[in-house]
């Protein structure tokens, strides 16, 4: 089995190199899909072997379906640059690698770090994801945010041992800055789609994903990193809902 590791980037230098080493062992080749960085992004990956192709960014669903067609491997397994392999995974991977009998696809566990802590509970803590798959069963959706893999009807994932190690924001000034971000993206999803939510939907969506997420999934297990995250991804929905 050959393994293509698909990433997207644009200005990483500084978290890219701690990706690409994480698949050493498991990867026959390395494609970097990079939105002209002007930072040295570029040339630390092509320095650990990856093959880097620029292109305008055209979203994440419709850059990463690029990065797909642009792997020559069995099987794809897709990363953010912000994202690495634990031991653990990259062994089971190995496994599958050199195993007769590997299933269409595979599921992923998330394991992210918030301002240097691990988040174990809330809304992140069940974070599985479809990253692993046979070349040709999944496609990227064009989501302006949070985009998902559509597999072929059918297929079911078979879920790893292991994490992909998330390492997501350093500071509480950058998760706001992220919010702002999604917030203008998931507005203009809901804009485009025609759909015309009712003003409560600003008010009560925001007060039922707090409560799902700090108190149904005890966030507040995490200490101040879980009531950020809650009270961060509260306002995100509110302020998505507000500019719609």
């Amino acid at each position: 089995m050959k393994i293509s590791v698909v990433i997207i980037t644009r200005n990483e230098e500084k978290r890219i190199a701690d990706c690409l080493r994480s698949v050493v062992g498991c990867a026959d080749e390395v494609i970097v899909l990079d939105s002209f960085s002007d930072d040295q992004t570029v040339s630390i990956a092509e320095s650990l072997g990856a093959k880097v192709v620029q292109e305008a960014f055209a979203g994440y669903g419709a850059s990463k379906n690029t990065a797909n067609e642009l792997a020559t491997g069995d099987y794809i397994l897709s990363l953010d640059a912000d994202e690495r392999l634990d031991e653990e995974l990259r062994s089971e991977i190995q496994k599958i690698k050199v195993s007769n009998e590997p299933v269409p696809a595979y599921r992923l566990n998330r394991l992210s770090n918030y301002c240097g802590q691990w988040i174990r509970h809330g809304g992140w803590s069940t974070d599985k994801k479809v990253r692993f798959w046979k070349k040709g069963v999944g496609h990227w959706n064009l989501s302006e945010v949070h985009e998902q893999l559509i597999l072929q009807t059918g297929i079911v994932p078979q879920d790893l041992q292991g994490n992909i190690l998330h390492y997501s924001y350093a500071t509480v000034e950058e998760h706001y800055r992220k919010v702002e971000k999604y917030a203008e993206k998931g507005a203009m999803e809901i804009r485009r789609s025609g759909k015309k939510p009712g003003s409560w939907k600003k008010y009560v969506s925001p007060a039922a994903r707090w409560f799902r997420d700090y108190i149904l999934r005890k966030g507040f297990l995490d200490g101040k990193a879980g009531w950020q995250i809650a009270r961060l991804t509260a306002y995100e929905v509110w302020l998505k809902y507000s500019r719609v």
